[in-house]
């Protein structure tokens, strides 16, 4: 329906249809949803981890991942003809620059941590980095960083909040 429908030129509204799907359907392939409706059976109990299922949960929410960071990597037109265009120009390109963050955001949540996965959300904050407030790109870059991060070990002492004059 998404690619059916007729969106705005140089809106991002579609790239935040395909944005807003990807949890959906990331949620779709959990062995266990975080959701229960009493008296109906959910895909987690109807099709109960079936391979096929999850694998065309996974494929579907890969498209829609590549989908929206193509269109979020669209290009602001070089060429302006007057001051009105460059403010259109300047709008658009800071729309797309919260769309990429945005997009990284969510795929850092809805996705599994591999290193293919990192270099991807890594591409997408990096066209973002030039049209957005710093400040927006450093929270979605530690944000991501944090659910990259591999797991602290439980036999290692926690010495982030330790005091160095120790």
């Amino acid at each position: 329906m998404i690619e059916d429908f007729e969106w705005e030129a140089d809106s991002v509204n579609e790239i935040k249809a395909y944005i807003a799907l990807i949890p959906i359907v990331a949620a779709m392939a959990q062995e266990n949803l975080p959701y229960k409706v009493e008296g109906v059976q959910s895909n987690d109990v109807l099709f109960a981890n079936e391979p096929t299922y999850i694998e065309e949960a996974t494929e579907l929410a890969h498209e829609l991942i590549q989908r929206a960071t193509d269109l979020a990597g669209a290009d602001v037109a070089a060429e302006v003809e007057d001051e009105a265009e460059e403010a259109e120009n300047k709008s658009r390109a800071l729309a797309l620059a919260h769309a990429n963050l945005a997009l990284a955001r969510v795929i850092s949540i809805a996705c599994k941590p591999s290193p293919e996965m990192l270099q991807l959300v890594s591409g997408i904050i990096d066209r973002a980095r030039s049209r957005a407030p710093s400040s927006e790109v450093d929270s979605t870059t530690g944000f991501v960083e944090r659910l990259f991060a591999p797991p602290k070990s439980i036999d290692a002492p926690d010495t982030s909040t330790m005091n160095s004059h120790h």
